[in-house]
């Protein structure tokens, strides 16, 4: 699943972690995306997929501050 979340920029889903706030979250995401995506031959238009609006939207919100 985090796998998966750092592909998918799912901020709410690192965020999710104790102790990972919604900073640490972007870090972790920035840091590891393009690894993740290597290693693991991830298609990023793919995992894109998987997300739907209202968890775009919400992601956004959060990231924003608006938890």
């Amino acid at each position: 699943q985090v796998r998966e979340g750092i592909a998918g920029n799912d901020v709410a889903l690192i965020q999710s972690i104790k102790g990972i706030g919604a900073k640490t979250a972007q870090r972790v995401i920035i840091d590891l995306k393009d690894k993740i995506l290597k290693i693991y031959d991830i298609d990023e238009v793919s995992v894109a997929q998987g997300n739907t609006n209202k968890d775009e939207a919400l992601s956004a919100l959060e990231v924003l501050g608006f938890a």
